[in-house]
């Protein structure tokens, strides 16, 4: 059995820190808007087991904290996967595909012979899959050297709209 994971949100400022104060957490199974909490926040998707819970002795007796090793937990494969399924969502990648099979059998291979309309959504969907090409090619040189604030919007490519 897997151990939960949880969104996280820090304040982006507090990256760097070794036990960052949790602003909110949220099940993973339940993705919310990165910007939910406002401008300069980090999202984590981290193991339940990253947070910990305000003791008397910690310097913040009624926040929850990151425990000390948390940036270790951070994969960045996760973080980039949460990151496509906000902008390209399992289903609207299924109905890409469906949809760029269906005018290839229609109109053939060459999208310049395709309705205006098949060729402008053609258009809109190879966005997102450029976008999908981007964060991966990210998550590979992350996995080499992890950047400073992993959670940030800063450290990945800008979502197609």
């Amino acid at each position: 059995m897997s151990a939960q994971t949880v969104q996280v949100f820090i304040r982006s400022v507090e990256a760097g820190a070794t036990n960052p104060i949790v602003i909110a957490s949220y099940p993973a199974s339940r993705p919310v808007s990165s910007d939910t909490h406002g401008p300069g926040m980090s999202v984590y998707t981290l193991p339940m087991t990253a947070i910990q819970q305000p003791t008397p002795s910690s310097g913040f007796p009624n926040l929850p904290t990151l425990v000390d090793n948390w940036q270790s937990m951070a994969s960045a494969a996760t973080m980039g996967a949460m990151r496509i399924s906000e902008a390209f969502t399992l289903s609207e990648q299924i109905s890409s595909l469906h949809h760029t099979v269906e005018c290839l059998q229609k109109y053939g291979p060459d999208p310049s012979h395709w309705p205006a309309d098949a060729q402008q959504r053609q258009t809109e969907i190879n966005e997102k899959w450029k976008y999908v090409e981007a964060v991966n090619e990210r998550i590979r040189a992350y996995t080499a050297a992890r950047p400073h604030d992993l959670g940030s919007d800063k450290a990945w490519p800008t979502p197609p709209k």
